[in-house]
């Protein structure tokens, strides 16, 4: 057995450009099965961070042109299920310019109700997160949370 590694390494001192290229399409493939498997893991099986994930379920209604729903319908059927349920409303993404100051950069927005948070079991790193009595007047004090991306 000896024998044969030492007759391998001794194929693959001779032929160094064939060695290089195998060693580099190894190290290319590995690489790629490794990032493969990590957004595989991340994507689809790691556990969702919220409390509960089994719970979820979406509701949407399609019009011709968009899914939405007016704010006011969704506060009378949030007001409806409070004692089986917790309704939460969530936008679509979208990127826009955001500014601080005198500073501005693209980034995502997306709207939510106040209570999603706290229904999905979140707790900030830092700050506070939206909470019920943010969803009081829509508008009255704009509030938000900004995500590691």
């Amino acid at each position: 057995m000896l024998g044969d590694a030492a007759f391998g390494w001794r194929r693959l001192r001779k032929n160094k450009v064939t060695s290089a290229a195998a060693v580099l399409s190894l190290a290319l493939a590995i690489g790629a099965c490794t990032s493969a498997f990590r957004l595989i893991d991340a994507l689809l099986l790691r556990p969702l961070p919220v409390a509960h994930p089994e719970r979820l379920y979406g509701l949407t209604r399609q019009h011709l042109t968009y899914d939405g729903w007016e704010y006011g319908q969704f506060t009378r059927m949030r007001d409806a299920v409070t004692t089986q349920a917790a309704l939460i409303a969530i936008s679509n993404s979208e990127i826009v310019d955001l500014t601080y100051g005198f500073d501005y950069e693209k980034g995502q927005v997306q709207y939510v109700s106040g209570c999603m948070f706290d229904a999905f079991g979140l707790r900030p790193v830092a700050g506070r997160l939206l909470t019920e009595n943010d969803d009081l007047r829509p508008g009255a004090h704009p509030v938000a949370v900004l995500s590691h991306d």
